[in-house]
């Protein structure tokens, strides 16, 4: 059959095959973030290669609608399997730290340059938190202090940020879509 493949010019789709194309490609098409994206994006590219595969194997020059169906199977399985290897994980290895690090503290950028016994720019430290930021894993709060200084803090976009400033009131003020002021002080003050 793979001999008969080589005399092949022009791999279609049957009208079947293409019915469950138009159905499948919005799915298949949609990006990921992070190290699962990187692996996983392009799943309509990689899904067409898999259908023809399969169809050549069978010695035919048409996509049917069983190869279509064989191949969206074999992706889904290297999906699950990417999703579970690669599971909140940032391209980013320096990002990955971070992040690994926020799940027991929120953090300055002081914080994160002591993480990375100060052998990272701050400049460097600045883009990988306005990365993550942007892609909402983290929020930026500004705690006030007593003296006229202020500290922006990290913590992890979805959990509550950690505060172990003892009685201190906190209120979180939307400043923006991307930074939140907390104001803390004693009552009275």
């Amino acid at each position: 059959r793979i001999n008969d493949a080589k005399g092949f010019s022009r791999i279609e789709r049957s009208k079947d095959a293409e019915k469950l194309w138009s159905e499948v490609y919005k799915d298949l098409s949609q990006d990921h973030e992070g190290l699962i994206g990187a692996v996983i994006n392009r799943a309509e590219a990689q899904v067409i290669r898999l259908s023809m595969i399969y169809a050549l194997l069978d010695g035919m020059d048409v996509i049917q609608s069983q190869h279509l169906h064989a191949a969206i199977a074999f992706w889904e399985y290297c999906e699950e399997s990417a999703k579970l290897i690669f599971k909140g994980r940032e391209i980013d290895p320096e990002a990955d730290k971070i992040m690994d690090e926020l799940k027991d503290k929120d953090l300055s950028q002081t914080d994160i340059s002591n993480l990375f016994q100060r052998n990272i720019s701050s400049m460097r430290i600045k883009d990988i938190l306005q990365g993550l930021t942007v892609r909402g894993k983290v929020m930026p709060y500004v705690i006030k202090n007593n003296s006229a200084r202020s500290t922006t803090m990290y913590t992890l976009a979805h959990p509550q940020p950690h505060t172990e400033h003892g009685n201190e009131n906190y209120e979180i003020n939307e400043q923006s879509t991307t930074e939140g002021i907390i104001e803390g002080g004693h009552e009275g003050s």
